[in-house]
């Protein structure tokens, strides 16, 4: 009993050292500026630089159909269901008109999916970075627990309760736990450059970022297949596919009159492929949206798991706190159970960030296989 007593007070002083070490250093208190999802979409559009020649393209081509108008005094194109030849100056004509057009139309969708592609990006680096700080700081908790299990090991070899074997293999826990701390730490600040490369902010700025998902279980409100039918009548990629087509059936079907025979040919095969690509691009978009839906129903399932296992860590917690209560267990056996429901919260909060992202892919399916 003498024994035991020497023990559990060599224990407890190791607990209380930590204790007031970790009191005794002060915990230098930064004011970090607040980053909104909003506030960084509208860095990132800023500073994209597609968009931004994007632009420019599109002002060129207003320009240049401004100034065919000025020109002919009209801007419009002729009936092309069918082959017809027209002379060089008419075709020159309608080449720019059908040309500008197309330039237009296209630049159109492509700004809407870079949009929606920005949107996107911003969407995953700040749920990455939310999600690898929450960890870093679990991480953190469970390093103190290492850490308190190795001092206590310190105590235990010096009493000779443990051998000299087991104390090594406590010291290369916490090492490898401190190296994971650090490695964590590295990666959150790759991924803050990567963000602010994003913005065009500099490297080592840093944020408060206000971000928080909710996970609401998503219901399609047509069956799936209309709902791939009317996605693929508004889905940029199929737009931006169905526009090529409209191309080649302009260029197979109005000819100049210097045109060979050759290059009609090569026009009508070049209309045969883009229609060829088109059925392939939505053939390709209905299995992309399928298998989106079907993994957005597997983490339905995920996360009511996740719930079931949140609720059986609070339970084992709450049996051990009685335990601890009433003497028959340590306060590392306490930390450890709250760590494990700590953990599964955490589990819980990514399911809820990566389920927010799979419904605004599906959503917006011009993202789906882009």
């Amino acid at each position: 009993m003498k024994l035991k007593r020497i023990i559990a007070f060599a224990l407890a002083m190791t607990m209380l050292t930590t204790t007031a070490y970790a009191a005794e250093v002060p915990q230098a208190e930064q004011t970090l500026p607040i980053l909104t999802f909003e506030d960084a979409l509208e860095k990132v559009k800023k500073h994209d630089v597609s968009l931004r020649n994007l632009s420019d393209q599109n002002d060129l081509l207003r320009k240049t159909k401004g100034d065919v108008w000025d020109q002919v005094g009209g801007f419009s194109l002729p009936d092309y269901s069918y082959q017809y030849w027209v002379d060089d100056m008419m075709y020159s004509y309608y080449s720019m008109v059908q040309s500008v057009e197309s330039g237009l139309a296209t630049s159109k969708h492509s700004e809407k999916l870079l949009h929606l592609t920005a949107e996107l990006t911003v969407m995953n680096s700040l749920m990455t970075i939310c999600i690898s700080e929450d960890g870093y700081k679990l991480m953190q908790d469970s390093f103190a627990v290492t850490q308190l299990q190795y001092n206590q090991g310190v105590v235990r070899h010096r009493l000779g309760l443990i051998s000299a074997y087991e104390l090594s293999q406590l010291k290369m826990t916490m090492d490898k736990a401190q190296l994971d701390l650090d490695k964590m730490a590295l990666s959150i600040d790759a991924l803050y450059i990567g963000l602010n490369n994003l913005m065009g902010e500099a490297a080592d700025k840093r944020y408060e970022i206000e971000y928080d998902a909710t996970y609401e279980k998503y219901e399609l409100s047509m069956n799936l297949d209309q709902y791939i039918n009317n996605s693929l009548r508004k889905d940029y990629t199929i737009l931006i596919k169905e526009q090529a087509v409209e191309d080649t059936k302009f260029t197979m079907n109005v000819l100049a009159e210097s045109d060979t025979n050759t290059q009609s040919n090569s026009r009508a095969l070049s209309h045969t492929v883009a229609k060829r690509e088109l059925k392939t691009a939505k053939e390709n978009k209905e299995s992309a949206i399928r298998t989106a839906f079907s993994a957005i129903q597997q983490a339905d399932i995920d996360y009511a798991n996740a719930l079931k296992d949140l609720e059986s860590a609070k339970e084992d917690l709450r049996v051990v706190e009685l335990n601890y209560r009433a003497g028959n267990i340590t306060k590392l056996t306490l930390d450890s159970a709250a760590l494990q429901v700590a953990a599964r919260e955490q589990a819980l909060e990514q399911l809820a960030y990566t389920y927010e992202l799979q419904v605004f892919m599906f959503e917006n399916t011009s993202l789906l296989n882009n």
